[in-house]
């Protein structure tokens, strides 16, 4: 059931009156053909979720023309692609986009993620190979994959990727790495080839008309009729190209998901034995994970708290939520303006 309600959500079955019950439907075929059957029909709409992590996902509804229309630009980009390794799930618009529609522009294989091992990466890819997935993701590949065979790309996205990452794939041989800036609200917006270079807009979007200058702040976007916030703030440096800033809503990437650090710092205050706590992003070897700065209510409530808080994140967040590093002390760190800032584990 649950199943069933999520693929009548996601490609809007519901609107359709003559699509059967899904639950009177034996074979996974026949949920293909019913979608199929739909969207013969005039149904052309996707729901996508957000991970959720400030309470409940969030919907997002695209027509389907607006992402087909992504993806006839990206195919042209991604011309001489010949099979696509997909590590990176096809329900986030960013894999839905990229291991599905831009497939079916290209007409070309798909491989899946359950068959791609360490084995298959090191031993199986081959030129024209596009290999799909986030910044963590490609932080794993970076360590088990020794050499790239000649003629195998990269594309990344759902985060900002490190630049000594994507130049540390290129000296080993990936031919190159294309980073999409995008969000589910808004599907893709731009892309770049090097973590140098600014991002230039899709062809299928425009700043807004009324800002005549060459550079400034931006925080909404044009796409035909319609204008749409974007989710960071970012700076106009030409007639098409543009470098990203900060999230305005204060959210950051763990494991490829959006997480908020205030969010989670509020939790941990609700803990009897936290007074103050400060959350934020922290870089490992395995990616970008969250680490917390609490203050005791009182230096005896320091004994054991580590393992007391780590059960309290287990049961109240998300697994990407939880804080992999804990520091104590009497104050929260500020800086020499008393404003809230970093600490030194």
């Amino acid at each position: 059931m649950a199943i069933g309600a999520a693929v009548n959500e996601v490609f809007h079955l519901y609107e359709n009156t003559s699509t059967p019950n899904l639950m009177e439907i034996e074979t996974f075929g026949g949920w293909l053909k019913a979608i199929e059957e739909a969207w013969d029909q005039g149904i052309s709409k996707i729901t996508f979720l957000t991970s959720g992590s400030t309470g409940l996902p969030r919907r997002y509804t695209h027509d389907a023309t607006f992402l087909i229309e992504e993806a006839q630009f990206l195919a042209g980009y991604f011309q001489s692609c010949r099979r696509i390794i997909a590590l990176t799930p096809a329900h986030h618009i960013y894999g839905c986009i990229l291991t599905a529609f831009l497939a079916d522009e290209l007409g070309v294989e798909v491989i899946a993620e359950t068959t791609c091992t360490h084995s298959f990466l090191n031993h199986e890819l081959v030129p024209g190979d596009l290999v799909v997935t986030f910044p963590d993701r490609w932080a794993a590949i970076n360590r088990t994959v020794s050499a790239w065979p000649p003629g195998v790309n990269g594309v990344v996205s759902t985060a900002p990727c490190p630049a000594q990452l994507v130049m540390s794939l290129l000296e080993r041989g990936l031919s190159g790495m294309t980073e999409l800036y995008g969000s589910t609200e808004t599907a893709g917006i731009g892309w770049r080839r090097h973590p140098d270079d600014g991002f230039t807009l899709m062809p299928h979007w425009r700043f807004p008309s009324s800002d005549g200058e060459p550079a400034g702040s931006l925080t909404r976007l044009e796409r035909g009729e319609q204008s749409y916030d974007v989710p960071d703030e970012f700076i106009r440096t030409g007639n098409r190209s543009f470098t990203v800033g900060a999230r305005r809503d204060g959210g950051v990437q763990v494991g490829g998901v959006n997480v908020w650090p205030q969010r989670v710092a509020a939790e941990l205050e609700r803990h009897p034995e936290v007074e103050r706590a400060s959350v934020r992003l922290k870089s490992t070897p395995s990616g970008a994970r969250l680490k917390a700065f609490v203050v005791p209510v009182s230096a005896n409530a320091e004994i054991g708290l580590h393992s007391r808080l780590d059960q309290w994140c287990m049961q109240r967040l998300s697994a990407v939520e939880c804080p992999k590093s804990w520091t104590f002390g009497t104050n929260l760190p500020t800086n020499e303006f008393g404003k809230a800032s970093d600490w030194v584990e």
